[in-house]
């Protein structure tokens, strides 16, 4: 019962993310100084991380009080709250992204 959708509203994004950025990670001495490697990898993460704020409140809205008890996260389990969430989360990520690139 320890699956991972008992902590995230997508957790197959999550896995995504996980896997294309293992990717960049191990093959960031080869493609470091390629433009277009580093912007695939920013629009995959972009990409499914509105994904999954968008899926995560579409649960929230049909599934309703049912759902929010579950307490899930929408991508990154115990970190993002829906405060967060409405704070702007994804231009978050793409700064932090933007910023790890350049350092």
């Amino acid at each position: 019962k320890s699956d991972w959708f008992e902590y995230v509203s997508s957790p197959h994004y999550l896995a995504e993310i996980i896997i294309y950025g293992s990717l960049f990670a191990g093959l960031r001495d080869q493609y470091s100084s390629n433009q277009a490697w580093i912007s695939m990898i920013l629009v995959i993460i972009v990409n499914l991380g509105f994904s999954a704020i968008q899926t995560h409140r579409w649960y929230k809205a049909k599934f309703d009080e049912s759902y929010k008890k579950l307490n899930r996260r929408a991508l990154i389990p115990f970190v993002f709250s829906k405060e967060e969430l409405q704070k702007g989360f994804p231009m978050v990520v793409v700064l932090t992204l933007v910023w790890s690139l350049n350092n």
